[in-house]
């Protein structure tokens, strides 16, 4: 499963990427697509492009997500674990996208019957997945900083949202800044017990194309 964060319902840049992804490590290409008969996949320039590669397009009819039950299935299991890890961590309603994509990054390491007990990441990359160590999302974690002087902390309080996929660092979200940026020395709180927002106990539902 791979997951694109995106500001507008524009997914041909995101379809391209992810096709380029498959050609690329799984040797293959895209046979078909199967979407929603949303109108952002009725783009004139992505439908030309699936027609030059071959590609079929297969759409489903209105009023009937049981012809994507898969996906429609997924969409709602992301959203109920992504308002269970903000509710626990006690952080913010914007922090939904680190949290489906942090979601994401557990499904595809948790077996599923579908592939015989194998887990997605196994099924793609022939090892198994490393989860020694993994943290809670939202953990309080200590930055270390050493642009605060003399005799200034040499840390900084923070909450851990998920790995960097592009490289050994881990995303880091700063209550102060309300922003979220990637950290190398990072210590984990033994003693953190997270305290959910009284303002943070429903989280809409909302489609993972939709902006924050």
């Amino acid at each position: 499963m791979t997951i694109f964060l995106l500001q507008t319902k524009v997914i041909f840049e995101a379809y391209k990427t992810f096709e380029a992804w498959v050609e690329t490590h799984l040797k293959t290409g895209i046979v078909c697509l199967h979407s929603d008969h949303g109108g952002e996949y009725m783009l004139k320039e992505l439908i030309a492009y699936l027609d030059e590669g071959g590609t079929a397009c297969k759409l489903a009819v209105h009023d009937t997500p049981k012809e994507n039950g898969v996906s429609e299935c997924l969409n709602h299991t992301l959203m109920e674990k992504v308002r269970a890890m903000l509710w626990a961590a006690g952080l913010p309603c914007d922090l939904w996208g680190e949290a489906v994509l942090h979601a994401a990054y557990l499904k595809n390491r948790t077996s599923t019957k579908v592939l015989n007990g194998c887990t997605p990441y196994e099924a793609v990359n022939g090892r198994l997945p490393n989860l020694c160590g993994l943290p809670e999302w939202g953990c309080k974690v200590w930055v270390h900083n050493d642009k605060t002087g003399k005799v200034g902390m040499r840390a900084k309080e923070g909450h851990w949202v998920g790995y960097d996929e592009n490289s050994n660092g881990h995303w880091i979200y700063w209550p102060d800044k309300q922003s979220v940026g990637i950290e190398q020395s990072v210590k984990f709180s033994k003693t953190y017990m997270p305290v959910p927002h009284v303002n943070d106990m429903v989280l809409k539902g909302r489609s993972l194309l939709s902006p924050p």
